[in-house]
């Protein structure tokens, strides 16, 4: 059942008759992981992140791991 708030969903609900609880919602992590992941492809696929060579990648690291380390 989804449960929904002013119309826009919010949550859901599910039996769990005979499952582990805690299985269930590692699952339900990782499929939202999964949906986050897929949604940061597909944003920098977009914006034209997804053409960023690896170099560019490794000094934007540096810079931010610079930037905390003087923090």
């Amino acid at each position: 059942m989804v449960i929904t708030l002013r119309g826009k969903p919010v949550a859901i609900m599910a039996a769990l008759e005979g499952q582990d609880v805690g299985e269930y919602l590692a699952l339900f992590r990782r499929a939202r992981a999964m949906l986050a992941v897929d949604k940061l492809q597909n944003s920098s696929q977009i914006c034209g992140k997804d053409q960023i060579r690896d170099a560019e990648v490794a000094k934007e690291i540096r810079a931010v791991r610079g930037k905390r380390a003087s923090d």
